[in-house]
């Protein structure tokens, strides 16, 4: 097994997908969360204000088809710009891939083959990102 470690603790997930920000006030435990001078935006639920770092779980990312409609705040046009095999599984099969997605800011995205099938996903594509709250880690 391995273990990810961060400041000590343990993680389910190595820290990938970090960038400086800046946390604005959005309301009461809400701030905005601006990447690249406000290039990215989205909102989290965290009481920080200021000059920060985050986490984006590569797990956790979606990546729809482009012409998905009605997603909500944290989703993103993107454009594919590479995909990766992870390694294999057990049974000889392709475990999960790596996809390079670019949006403002780069992004690698984990998901299951099946899935990037589903999606037809090739480099090049454009795609919608969808960034949930709990895939945020601050720090």
């Amino acid at each position: 097994h391995i273990v990810y470690l961060y400041e000590g603790k343990a993680l389910a997930y190595p820290l990938e997908n970090i960038f400086s920000t800046v946390m604005e006030d959005h309301g009461p435990g809400k701030a905005k969360c601006r990447l690249k001078g406000g290039l990215v935006e989205f909102e989290v639920a965290t009481k920080m204000r200021g000059e920060a770092k985050i986490s984006i779980d590569p797990r956790k990312i979606l990546l729809l088809r482009s012409d998905s409609h009605g997603l909500g705040e944290a989703t993103f046009e993107g454009r594919v710009m590479g995909i990766v095999s992870q390694g294999m599984r057990g049974d000889g099969t392709q475990a999960e891939l790596r996809v390079e997605v670019e949006m403002g800011i780069p992004l690698n995205v984990f998901m299951d083959r099946e899935r990037a099938k589903e999606l037809g996903l090739f480099v090049g594509e454009k795609v919608m990102v969808k960034i949930p709250e709990d895939a945020i880690m601050i720090f």
